[in-house]
Formats: structure tokens, C-alpha cells, sequence
């Protein structure tokens, strides 16, 4: 169900004020009956995966050994944690065919940091490094939160973390290399601003519950404060080494000062002269921030003495946070492609200990299968258990909810139970599918919260008829996706503005009395909205489905019980997989219905992104008595609003002897913005 975006766009002040706002969903409480009274419960993240890349759910607390300063320590309770899109559907199934000691969680929307190093990627590699970081911000779902920032920082910098992607994208956009000076480098004034700014920055996240006065522990403080880099040689060793370790340092510690798990993805070519102490003290903060890095390896420049970036120090603070690092080819999104597993799935260990640390202090986490990869962090710190995770409470039967109670005759759907039996059934026997399934659903969701923030122009070419009698017709009209009124329903509408290059009225008051009128009654509304969708088409075929978004209407949670689903071939594009997930309407009254209100069953497939649900391409079919109505859409991947839009519309209708009665192709442009959804900022201060 969309929610009204909110509009937040305040500075560092009000928007810490912001934080004691907590969301609805809590932790599940795992009290532990062996532990002893005058113990408490300390917890930590880690990533556990087998040889094809994926996270098992069927470890428990023997299967891990767990020493404190080399001390073992008792494992009370393992939490299996699905995050990312679809999380919520995958914790519930994965409870329901329970196989170990582990309980289950969620973490729909994500925290993630991308961090791009300017200070030593080779010039001329900008183009490559951007292409590598959108890959990565590809892979993310719509509700994830994120923000790009490129080292070195400097001061009064004003960063959003969003689900909106514009910012970002022009963040990775601007892009370049400060490795070596050029003719028409400001060398002067990077040296000035690097050595005004200490790199410190503020974070805040108005969706999380937190403390804003929160700190990093005083004993951690003084901990990290006696690990101190030595202070550098010159200005431009201090661009090098403040764009790098010293920059992530900084901000793994602001990000300590906000509640709830985060990842940073950092993309460097390396860095120069770092210390061993620079390694300790940055994986420190990682732990105090209960932050993951992920590092990935860009192409690198010599520094001013002709020595290349040291990937080392990279490779050692990812291990050292339970992340790992990675050196990005030619086709970054395969490279890419094998990491983002590892974030879409995490365990939780509660470990038993006698006094909370006032401290971070070294661990070891082992494993007893040998099948299996351990990522861990090495150092737990003083951070408390972060109460951002949705619990299973219900069965896994419900993802997709049961069909609403209707009176009788008010068209109930017929075979109701038996659908949810079936899919039930089916989705138990395929991983797959109900990977799929879950994700694409989750993905529609969020999709038409951000959709309905936009309006794209249309141009479409319909025909009909042959000869004398044919008919054309182009239209160019402003489609949106609305809910009028107290329309529970979301509806993908098309308000035409010209025809046959005739202009019909003003656009925006057109828009205003149809959707903003508080005073229409959302069925008048919605009866408007689509006779005003359908009054310019050509040919004999009255319809109103003829709109690129019509077909989602399957993914919507109420409506999965009415089909059969089945996963197709997989297949492969760029580096990233793509599944194609077939579907066929089995319950009466069926969604689509003619005029004389025959059932119309609707058949189909999506073609989708198995890591964020994204749809890329959707067909419907739908046969009636007269003929067979076919409808397509093909999207296209936005570049500044970061998600899919439709790009093609494509509509055929034949009769039964396979005559065309009409078709109509359609392509999308001018994707304009009109509301802004701001969920986080990050504050560099003078």
C-alpha cells in the first residue's frame, strides 16, 4: 500500500530531534532460560556462506565457537536475519520449514555507505570507476537507504541517505581523479581544504530509533584516540591519506553514533603509507559502528614518489569487519554480482558474557562445516543489539495474504482455500520460485510508492482496420500511476493532451480536477479516470488495460492466489542473471472482464532481477470470445532516478480467424519528478 512520501529536507539540528521517533517493528526477544542470572546477552553480525554463494538457514548455536580475548564463550541463541527485498516473505517461509536451532528475522530496507576514492584512481578511469559503482547501486532494492560520497570530503558537505536515487547518481557522476595534478587541477585549494577539514562527520537516520547525543564509548574513544596516524609529510600526503583509510575512519565512526547494522562499499584503487595502526583502528570503528566493509578494487595511479596504491590495507580492514574484498575487471556487474548474496542474508549470534565490553576487544568466530565460508568480524565492540529487524510472528503461509471475506454475492472468488493450498504446496517445492516470487512482490510495492511520484509522457501510434476503412490515430498523453479518493486500488492512468498533433486543453488543469478535488468521490474519480483512458482509441476493441503498468496487478499480494505460477528459463545478460516467472489466472471473477462481464483468465510472464525483483519486461494475454488481446512492456533502467521505467508499450488484438482488429506501440520519455522523499542526512561540518 503506498505511503505519502514525506518531505525532509532540514538540517543537522532538526533532524536529530528526528531520531527519537522509532519504528513499529522490534527484534524478536530470544531470553535464553541457561543463562545465569548476573550474565548478560552480547550480539554480533556475520555472514555464512556455502560454495554456490548462498547464506544457509540451518545453522544453530553448536555450530559455532566463539573466544573473547581468547576466552570461550557460550553461543545462547542464532538469529538467521533475510534482508534486503522480499525479506520479509523469506524469513516467514524459511520459519516455516524450520530445519535447525535458529529463529528468524527481517531487515526489509538496508543501510548502505558508498564510499568512491578519488585520491588514487588512475585519470582516465573515471568513466569505469562510475560504471562499477552504479553496477553496486543497481543491485539494491527500491526501500534501501543510500548515500555516495566521494573522499576526499570537504567541509559544509550536505549528504542524503534516500530510497531516492537521483542524488546519488549525480554523486557517482562527478566523479574524478585527484591521484596526480593536472594543467587545470586547484591544487592550491585541495591542499587548503584538506587541511581545514578534519574529515569528521554527522549522521542521522529519522526511520531508526537512537540516542542523538549517542557516542562512541569513552574507553573506545581513548582506545582509537592512542591509535593515531602519525601526522602527514605534506599537503598533498594528506589529500592521499585523508581521502583513503583516514576518510573511512571518519565515517565509520559518525556512523557508530546511529543505531542498526550498515554497509560500506569502498571503491579504491588503494592507498599510500598506511600503518598497520591505521588498519586496527579503522576495523575498530567498523565494530563500534557495527558496520560490514565491503572494498572493491579500482584502477590505480602512482603516488608523487612513483609507487602504486598498497591494496593490502584494503584487503585486511574488509576481513577485519567480516566483509571481504574484491578487484573489479572489465564487467564489474559479474564481479558484483557475487558479493550481493553475502548482503542478502546474515546471522545474528547472541553470546553469553558476564559484563557488557566497555571496549572493543579481539574475537574469533569458527565454524565446524567445512562446506561453508565464514565472514566475522574481528573485534566486538561496545554496540547494543540493534532494534531494526522485523520478527516472524505468523505462519509462512501468509505471503500473500487470504482472500478477503466477501458476502455472498458480491463476487467472491471462487476456490479461494484451494488456491492457497496450491500455492502453498508449489511454493514449497520450488526455492526458486519462491525466491522469486517473494522479491518481485516486495519489489511492486515499493515500485508504485515510487512511481506515483512521477509522470512520463507518452507517444503512441495506434491502428486499425485495413484499407479504406483503416484507421490511425497519435496520441501523446501524460501517464501517472494514481489512487483516487478512498480507492483502495492503485490505477495506471493516461490523460491524453494531444491527438493527431491537435492539442485538446491545459495539462495541469486537467490533472488537478481529476486527481487533487478532495471534493469528487473516489468511484466517480476512478469511473472518470478510465473513460478518459480509453475514449481516444482506435478500432473495435473497447479497452482500458491498454497501460504499461496494468500488468504488476499480478504481483499485488491480494491478487497471487488467483494464479499458477511457474518459473521458465533462466537466462543471462551483461554479467546478471534474469529468471522469467510464467503465470496463469485460475479463480472466478477473474481480474479482467468484458462488458457483458464475461471472465476474461489472463496468462503472461515476467522477466525479472533475481536480487532486487525488479520487473524488466512484462506480457499479458487475454482471450475472450471474440479474439485474443496481447499486451507488452519492456522497461529500461532510468539513469538518474536509479529504478526501472517502462520504454516500450506494445498492444495487439486478433480475432478468431487471427485477423488484426487493432495495435498499438507506445514508447516513454520526460520522466519528471513532483514529489522528493528524504529519509537521512549526513552533515560534514566546517
Amino acid at each position: 500500500m503506498y505511503r505519502p512520501a514525506q518531505s525532509l529536507n532540514l538540517l543537522l539540528c532538526a533532524l536529530l530531534a528526528l531520531l527519537a521517533g522509532s519504528r513499529l517493528t522490534t527484534a524478536v526477544a530470544l531470553p535464553d532460560a541457561t543463562a545465569r542470572a548476573d550474565n548478560i546477552i552480547v550480539s554480533f553480525d556475520l555472514v555464512v556462506v556455502d560454495r554456490s554463494g548462498r547464506v544457509p538457514d540451518d545453522l544453530g548455536p553448536d555450530d559455532f565457537q566463539v573466544t573473547i580475548n581468547g576466552s570461550p564463550t557460550r553461543v545462547l541463541w542464532v538469529r538467521h536475519v533475510s534482508r534486503g527485498p522480499g525479506a520479509e516473505s523469506d524469513a516467514a517461509r524459511r520459519q516455516d520449514a524450520r530445519r535447525g536451532l535458529a529463529t528468524f528475522a527481517a531487515e526489509p530496507a538496508r543501510t548502505v555507505l558508498v564510499l568512491i576514492d578519488q585520491t588514487t584512481m588512475r585519470q582516465g578511469s573515471e568513466r569505469a570507476a562510475a560504471a562499477a559503482v552504479n553496477a553496486f547501486v543497481d543491485r539494491l532494492g527500491l526501500d534501501d537507504r543510500l548515500g555516495v560520497i566521494r573522499l576526499p570530503l570537504q567541509p559544509e558537505t550536505l549528504i542524503e541517505l534516500s530510497t531516492d536515487r537521483p542524488a546519488a547518481r549525480e554523486a557517482v557522476r562527478q566523479t574524478v581523479s585527484l591521484a596526480a595534478p593536472s594543467p587545470t587541477a586547484d591544487v592550491e585549494g585541495l591542499q587548503a581544504r584538506m587541511q581545514a577539514d578534519p574529515n569528521r562527520a554527522t549522521v542521522v537516520d529519522p526511520d531508526r530509533a537512537g540516542d542523538p547525543e549517542r557516542v562512541v564509548p569513552p574507553e573506545v574513544d581513548r582506545q582509537l584516540s592512542a591509535l593515531e596516524v602519525p601526522p602527514p609529510q605534506s599537503e598533498f600526503d594528506l589529500a592521499l591519506r585523508g581521502g583513503a583509510l583516514a576518510g573511512l575512519y571518519d565515517l565509520l565512526v559518525a556512523l557508530g553514533k546511529a543505531p542498526g547494522r550498515k554497509v560500506v562499499a569502498f571503491f579504491s584503487a588503494g592507498v599510500h603509507g598506511a600503518t598497520q595502526n591505521d588498519v586496527r583502528r579503522t576495523a575498530l570503528a567498523a565494530a563500534a559502528a557495527r558496520a560490514m566493509v565491503y572494498a572493491f578494487g579500482l584502477d590505480g595511479a602512482r603516488g608523487p614518489s612513483g609507487q602504486m596504491p598498497d591494496v593490502g590495507p584494503l584487503e585486511a580492514v574488509a576481513a577485519a569487519t567480516g566483509g571481504r574484498y574484491v578487484k573489479l575487471d572489465r564487467k564489474p556487474e559479474r564481479t558484483i554480482e557475487t558479493v550481493m548474496p553475502e548482503l542478502s542474508a546474515a546471522y545474528v549470534l547472541g553470546i553469553e558474557a558476564r559484563a557488557f565490553p566497555d571496549r572493543p576487544v579481539p574475537m574469533r568466530v569458527s565454524l565446524g562445516r567445512k562446506t561453508l565460508v565464514l565472514r566475522s568480524p574481528q573485534w566486538l565492540a561496545a554496540t547494543e543489539d540493534p532494534d531494526d529487524l522485523v520478527p516472524v510472528t505468523t505462519p509462512a503461509s501468509t505471503l500473500a495474504p487470504a482472500m478477503p471475506a466477501v458476502a455472498p454475492g458480491e463476487g467472491a472468488p471462487s476456490g479461494g482455500d484451494t488456491a492457497a493450498r496450491r500455492l502453498s504446496e508449489v511454493l514449497a517445492r520450488d526455492e526458486d520460485l519462491r525466491h522469486a516470487l517473494a522479491r518481485m512482490t516486495a519489489y511492486v510495492e515499493s515500485y508504485v510508492r515510487e512511481y506515483a511520484a512521477l509522470v512520463a509522457e507518452e507517444d503512441y501510434y495506434q491502428t486499425a482496420g485495413t484499407g479504406s476503412a483503416r484507421q490511425i490515430a497519435r496520441l501523446r498523453s501524460d501517464v501517472l500511476l494514481v489512487r483516487p479518493g478512498d480507492a483502495k486500488a492503485w490505477l495506471c492512468f493516461r490523460d491524453v493532451f494531444e491527438v493527431d498533433g491537435r492539442a485538446l486543453r491545459d495539462r495541469e488543469d486537467r490533472l488537478k480536477r481529476l486527481f487533487l478535488d478532495p471534493s469528487l468521490r473516489a468511484v466517480a474519480q476512478l469511473q472518470a479516470i478510465k473513460d478518459e483512458s480509453a475514449r481516444h482509441n482506435v478500432g473495435p476493441v473497447i479497452r482500458n488495460l491498454n497501460v504499461p503498468l496494468f500488468p504488476l496487478v499480478v504481483l499485488e499480494r491480494e491478487n497471487l492466489l488467483r494464479f499458477r505460477f511457474k518459473l521458465g528459463k533462466k537466462q543471462e545478460s551483461d554479467g546478471v542473471e534474469r529468471w522469467r516467472v510464467d503465470y496463469e489466472e485460475l479463480l472466478r471473477p477473474t481480474i479482467v472482464t468484458t462488458n457483458d462481464d464475461e471472465d476474461v483468465p489472463i496468462t503472461g510472464s515476467f522477466l525479472m532481477d533475481p536480487m532486487t525483483g525488479a520487473v524488466i519486461e512484462s506480457s499479458l494475454i487475454a482471450d475472450t470470445k471474440w479474439g485474443r488481446a496481447e499486451l507488452k512492456t519492456k522497461y529500461r533502467r532510468d539513469a538518474l532516478l536509479g529504478f526501472w521505467v517502462p520504454a516500450e508499450m506494445t498492444e495487439y488484438y486478433r480475432s478468431r480467424s487471427y485477423a488484426t482488429l487493432a495495435d498499438g506501440r507506445a514508447t516513454y520519455g520526460n520522466f519528471r519528478r513532483f514529489q522528493v522523499r528524504t529519509e537521512q542526512t549526513i552533515t560534514v561540518p566546517k
